[in-house]
This record gives C-alpha cells, sequence and structure tokens, in this order.
C-alpha cells in the first residue's frame, strides 16, 4: 500500500470512528433518559450493551485517543478526559457483582447460549475461568445479587435508576465542556 494511500485510509478511520463514537454516546444517553422516564425491555435490552460496551470500548478509545489529541485542543481534551475519568469512578463506585451482572445480562441479549458461564464446555472440557477470573466467583455474584430481588427484572430497573444520575451528569457535563470551548 502506499504512503499516501494509507495515510488517507487511516485518516479516514479515524474519523468515522470518532463519529461512531459520538453517536454510540448520544444512544447511551438516549437510553438513559428513556428507561427512567418509562422503563421497557428493549431500551433496557440495548442499554446494557451500550452501557457496557461504552465501558470497555470506550475506555480503550479514550486512552488511544487523548494521547494523540493535539495540545491546543484543549475542547476535545477535556472532553475524553472527562469520559475516561467518568468510566474509571463507574467501575470503582459500582460493585464487582454490578459488573458480573451487567456483563452476564450484555451476554445473554446478544448471544443464545451462555456457554461462557457454563462450566461444562461443548468439547466436554471443563471450563474454570472466564476473563482471568473464577466462574464459580462470577457466578456466585450473579446469584447474590439477583438473588437480592425478587427477579433480575426488579434487579435491573433499581440499577439502571442509580446509573440515571451519574450518566445524566457526564452527558450534562460533557455539553457544559462543548459550551465552554464554543463561547
Amino acid at each position: 500500500m502506499k504512503s499516501q494511500d494509507f495515510k488517507f485510509k487511516y485518516t479516514r478511520k479515524t474519523f468515522i470512528q470518532e463519529q461512531q463514537f459520538y453517536q454510540w454516546l448520544q444512544i447511551l444517553f438516549r437510553l438513559n433518559i428513556e428507561i427512567n422516564e418509562e422503563y421497557n425491555h428493549n431500551s433496557a435490552d440495548l442499554f446494557v450493551v451500550k452501557l457496557v460496551q461504552f465501558l470497555n470500548e470506550g475506555k480503550n478509545y479514550c486512552e488511544i485517543i487523548i494521547p494523540q489529541l493535539i495540545e491546543s485542543n484543549n475542547n476535545l481534551h477535556h472532553f475524553f478526559q472527562c469520559i475516561l475519568e467518568f468510566i474509571e469512578q463507574f467501575k470503582i463506585n459500582i460493585s464487582v457483582a454490578e459488573l458480573d451482572f451487567l456483563e452476564y445480562k450484555r451476554h445473554n441479549i446478544c448471544h443464545i447460549f451462555q456457554n461462557g458461564y457454563e462450566p461444562i464446555q461443548n468439547n466436554l472440557k471443563v471450563k474454570t475461568h472466564l476473563k482471568n477470573r473464577q466462574l464459580t466467583e462470577i457466578n456466585k455474584n450473579l446469584i447474590s445479587i439477583i438473588s437480592s430481588e425478587k427477579d433480575e427484572y426488579t434487579v435491573q430497573k433499581k440499577l439502571f435508576k442509580q446509573y440515571y444520575i451519574i450518566i445524566e451528569k457526564l452527558r450534562t457535563d460533557l455539553i457544559d465542556i462543548q459550551k465552554q470551548y464554543n463561547q
């Protein structure tokens, strides 16, 4: 591949991913508001997927993009730094059981079977770990959090109410950052 062609494709990819990231954020914010105002299962499922992927891929994206930002572009730097700090704080402020529950729900929404969480695999081998963690610990966390309420639906609604406030704060903080630099 020619140097110019490579540079063009890389620049295009960077621009497209930035737009995709903004779209992902907008959908996450919209769903956060929507399920807080009137809960429905379809929006809740999509919210779980968007939130978990945001916490994982969003963190990775911010860690890659922040060092690449030109120092003179304080707006974008501040914007992405705010997102990264939010993700880090979010993961610190919620329990490991909640993170396990969200990841399990995302997996459940995206896949027909939950083989990743099963100790006996299709090849009849015994699986003891999932993402460098003991399956027994993850399952114990899932049982603990689900049994804390009458059902998964109630757990989810309770967690979403808690998350609404902090995700809404991120949304308003990002709007304030944009306003500050657009003046």
